[in-house]
């Protein structure tokens, strides 16, 4: 069985669509688990309870103070009871064969491969914009050790790894959510996904199975991250005040990367390797953020 975990707030237009996405995917055998985070929108909850009505897939948590993200997050990991578990936005768009073909590479490949996902391509109100690869990096890289797993994550990580179909018990660390065991404070993705790249292999496959929502400054800035070149006007450090937000966000950030290398099961060097080569990642992302300015 697939578990999906719907985290959703005031967003029952966007929600509509994700339940009747993962609804109809092609492989049926789901559980399909929704947290509404103590919406102050009715229409939100009910939306999920007339979906649930026609669905016995949908189960409706409905809690009565918002949780905060990343506890409304760990929730739904928490109330899971399939092999295999994704989150989904509640305000994305899947093709129906995603979960299908996700579940096909990880059965073929075995217990090596731990997650899977496909490329993604973003939308804002106004249509779909331009694809590019975020995966690429993980195209067909295979059998690599731990180490080398930990490395090209580093190297190669996008946030949409976050929404990868995966091996339930890669999220889980003597059957604790691995957010809460290691005591996460945010979601930001790059702690979370060294976790499960320490435990196996990484499925990017090449096309597209979900269209992400997004603010079309957001999407630019994505596809700088990743092509490089000038960064749009849009997306760049307006002042000293936004630079000094970037530069603590980015500080906070590396502090839990680092919490979690300490907490991988590897060797002590490795570890030193494996912080110094995240600090001076994010050391060299702020600087290029800050300059407006990639290599291509």
């Amino acid at each position: 069985m697939v578990s999906v975990g719907i985290p959703t707030l005031n967003r029952p237009r966007g929600l509509l669509q994700t339940l009747t996405d993962i609804s109809n995917q092609t492989y049926k055998n789901l559980e399909i688990l929704v947290s509404d985070n103590a919406s102050t929108e009715p229409e939100n909850l009910r939306t999920v309870r007339e979906f649930a009505e026609s669905d016995p897939r949908v189960v409706v948590f409905g809690q009565e103070r918002n949780l905060g993200a990343v506890k409304n997050f760990n929730f739904l990991l928490r109330k899971a009871s399939g092999t295999y578990f994704m989150w989904a936005a509640d305000d994305d768009r899947w093709k129906g064969w995603f979960i299908e073909r996700c579940v096909d590479e990880l059965e073929n490949r075995g217990p090596a491969a731990v997650a899977a996902i496909t490329e993604v391509q973003y939308f804002t109100d106004d249509g779909l914009c331009d694809f590019f690869p975020e995966g690429k990096g993980f195209y067909g890289r295979f059998g690599l050790g731990t180490f080398e797993r930990l490395q090209l994550l580093l190297d190669h990580n996008y946030g949409n790894l976050f929404y990868s179909l995966f091996r339930r018990n890669a999220l889980l660390i003597n059957g604790e959510p691995l957010i809460s065991a290691l005591g996460f404070q945010s979601l930001n993705e790059i702690p979370i996904l060294m976790q499960v790249a320490a435990r196996g292999d990484w499925i990017v496959l090449p096309e597209v199975g979900i269209e992400k929502q997004t603010r079309f400054a957001t999407y630019l800035q994505a596809r700088w991250e990743k092509l490089g070149g000038i960064l749009p006007k849009e997306c760049r450090v307006a002042s000293v005040r936004s630079a000094f937000s970037l530069y603590k966000y980015h500080a906070e950030a590396l502090a839990e990367i680092k919490h979690s290398i300490e907490c991988l099961p590897i060797a002590r060097a490795e570890k030193r390797q494996l912080k110094a080569q995240a600090a001076r990642n994010l050391r060299r992302h702020f600087f290029r953020l800050v300059i407006g300015q990639k290599p291509t």
